[in-house]
């Protein structure tokens, strides 16, 4: 009874063509594993299953006081930095106008001491610029807008480098992974309507955008894409269809 309903189904969205019957997959089209390229202990967490973000948002955070606090003291070594660079670059200049009555290891001296405290700044520099990529590699940020559909570790846990801590899918678009029997290969094309039922509840039409090159060896089934605007189809969820071919 319930085949017959599913037949019915699809008839009901088929008028035109000939009918491939083929089964589906709905995977989302965008799906990302979230790590840190770091390791650390998870301080905060700012999603969660079911968690709608947008690309930037900021998902978690690994402890990382003790890089905080370096980099404040770094940053109070380049204020200071600078201002003795001034001092030394005033002196230098100074120097500069006086030369023809100072002698030239005089001069030298202040040369090196300008030389030698520009290049201070540019080391404490390069220190924060380091300290400022770590602390960016303890925060992740989401790579684009979707729903988190997994997490995998909660506050207070250690985490390794690139173990996956969320998984994000794309939000709205879901992605039919169409199988279909080999021997209609070189008929299904793109553009061409796939209508699909699944569990005799949901039924709808796509197109077909995308047909794979290559057939499955241990089924003999051949491979279609059609992207649709659909969150009632979860990914993880299976059904079947027709496509119309001339």
């Amino acid at each position: 009874m319930k085949r017959l309903l599913v037949f019915l189904l699809l008839a009901a969205c088929t008028l035109w063509g000939e009918d491939v019957y083929a089964t589906f997959d709905v995977v989302a089209p965008k799906e990302s594993k979230l790590a840190f390229s770091v390791g650390g202990v998870v301080a905060k967490l700012y999603a969660d299953v079911g968690s709608s973000v947008k690309k930037g948002d900021l998902l978690a955070e690994l402890d990382s006081d003790d890089l905080i606090a370096s980099l404040a003291v770094s940053r109070a070594e380049l204020e200071s930095a600078k201002e003795q660079l001034a001092y030394a670059q005033k002196q230098y200049e100074r120097m500069k106008q006086i030369r023809s009555v100072i002698s030239a290891e005089e001069f030298d001296r202040y040369e090196f001491d300008y030389r030698l405290k520009e290049k201070n700044v540019k080391q404490v520099e390069a220190a924060i610029a380091y300290k400022e990529a770590l602390l960016s590699k303890s925060r992740l940020r989401a790579p684009f807008g979707g729903l988190i559909s997994q997490k995998a570790v909660e506050v207070g846990e250690g985490v390794a480098p690139n173990q996956t801590i969320f998984i994000l899918v794309s939000a709205n678009e879901r992605k039919l992974m169409i199988h279909f029997d080999e021997k209609y290969a070189h008929q299904v094309k793109p553009g061409q309507e796939f209508s699909y039922v699944i569990d005799g509840k949901i039924a709808g039409r796509a197109k077909i955008t995308k047909v794979y090159p290559t057939v499955d060896p241990k089924n003999r089934k051949a491979t279609a894409e059609a992207i649709v605007r659909n969150t009632a189809l979860k990914p993880g969820l299976f059904g079947e269809g027709t496509i119309k071919v001339p």
